[in-house]
């Protein structure tokens, strides 16, 4: 859906791929699947390098999908890290900032929010700021202060590294933390009016050392010039940050899929099913559809995941729920915006036990949000499987079977350990 949105939205496929992360192979496959399943061309296919204009289909489509997103909230986007973004009266709050924050907009205001006009005032206030371009409707990295709090937060060889480069409302691959799209939304705004923007921000953010904090910081909005044109230029200042939580973060322990029935009986009895006949229509291996989830690679290339077929007693449509499950069906296993903030190392087993075809048996624990809405730890077993179909074409099948849950908190780091007790020699 992103990926067709991306390719409307842009001139050519390149930077359609560039906004999503992706390479241009990976989007043209993504959209001739969706192609695929709308039985006709969304595109009309265009000359390289010119824009790719859309069919009658294709604006029909455009359309509906446009309306939906329009819909959604900010917490639809991001389920995983919810932030909140409350708008301050910005002529009343002023005065009752920081001294830094005051500071900060008496200085701009001193030069009439033109950095040409003191260069030396210029310099102060970029090193304690970060700044952001108009280009081709995203908004690019354009500066990135030493002293900035973001800057000491994030660390410098984040910032320096993200200078240049895009920085989305939805960036899930690469340099940049999948933000919430609440966070930039008044950008726009700004640019548009003018207009100064004062804010609270609340919500989870990984630090330089990919720990995430709960952080809530003030921030000012504001459009400069300068000689590279007009900026988006912004203060922010972290006032506190809560602890990290322990196990927000994905972790992973690979275990030997031969000691499987050890730890997991119910998924010992799906090992064996496989290993006694690895095709789809074994007798033993349909039975336990209900309990599976099997996602079917992309051709020509293995690069995209979409989830064919979960079970209505997978566990994760257990824990999810059903209509997390309906919309979940023919949508890629790293699309973040359906499946959570998953770690890389986690995503990764899929591809490797679906090119090699060597079973992948782990423990799992994670942070994902419980179809009851709140953020919840959950501590699994995950076996994954290369099945082969009657036609030959292999499939990934996935089975879970979850060991405890807990509502994020220290109790969840205890049952984790118990947990994970298990293992020890």
């Amino acid at each position: 859906m992103y990926a067709f949105m991306a390719a409307a939205d842009n001139i050519t496929l390149q930077d359609a791929a560039q906004s999503l992360g992706k390479s241009v192979a990976a989007l043209s496959i993504q959209i001739k699947a969706l192609e695929d399943i709308a039985g006709q061309p969304l595109f009309e296919r265009a000359v390289r390098g010119k824009r790719s204009k859309l069919t009658d289909a294709g604006k029909l489509y455009y359309s509906r999908l446009q309306s939906s997103l329009n819909n959604l909230s900010p917490a639809d986007l991001n389920r995983s890290l919810p932030t909140e973004v409350i708008e301050l009266d910005f002529n009343r709050e002023i005065d009752n900032q920081s001294p830094k924050l005051k500071k900060f907009w008496q200085d701009l205001s001193s030069i009439d929010f033109d950095l040409r006009n003191d260069p030396d005032k210029a310099y102060a206030l970029k090193n304690v700021s970060l700044s952001f371009r108009e280009e081709n409707g995203q908004w690019i990295y354009h500066h990135i202060g030493r002293r900035n709090d973001y800057a000491e937060y994030k660390g410098w060889d984040y910032c320096r590294n993200a200078i240049g480069k895009v920085a989305m409302l939805r960036q899930p691959t690469g340099l940049f933390h999948p933000y919430d799209w609440t966070v930039t939304k008044n950008y726009n705004k700004v640019f548009v009016t003018g207009e100064p923007s004062l804010s609270r921000v609340q919500g989870w953010l990984d630090d330089a050392n990919n720990t995430y904090r709960h952080v809530t910081y003030h921030r000012i909005v504001v459009r400069v010039a300068s000689k590279d044109g007009p900026l988006i230029m912004v203060k922010g200042l972290i006032q506190n940050f809560d602890l990290p939580e322990p196990s927000l973060r994905p972790k992973l322990i690979s275990l030997d899929v031969e000691q499987v029935e050890s730890y997991s009986p119910f998924l010992a009895r799906f090992y064996k099913a496989w290993q006694k006949n690895p095709l789809w229509n074994s007798s033993e291996i349909r039975a336990l559809h209900p309990e599976l989830m099997m996602c079917r690679p992309l051709r020509p290339h293995y690069e995209t995941l979409v989830a064919a077929h979960i079970g209505e007693r997978h566990n994760a449509t257990l824990y999810f729920g059903n209509a997390w499950r309906e919309t979940a069906i023919g949508v890629s296993i790293s699309d973040r915006d359906i499946w959570g903030e998953f770690d890389e190392k986690i995503n990764d087993g899929y591809y490797s036990t679906l090119n090699t075809g060597i079973p992948s048996f782990e423990l799992l624990r994670a942070a994902y949000p419980h179809k009851s809405g709140r953020i919840m730890h959950a501590v699994y077993f995950r076996l994954m499987l290369r099945l082969f179909l009657s036609d030959g074409s292999p499939v990934l099948v996935n089975m879970l079977e979850q060991h405890g849950m807990e509502e994020t908190s220290a109790a969840a780091t205890v049952l984790a350990q118990k947990l994970l007790s298990r293992l020890s020699p």
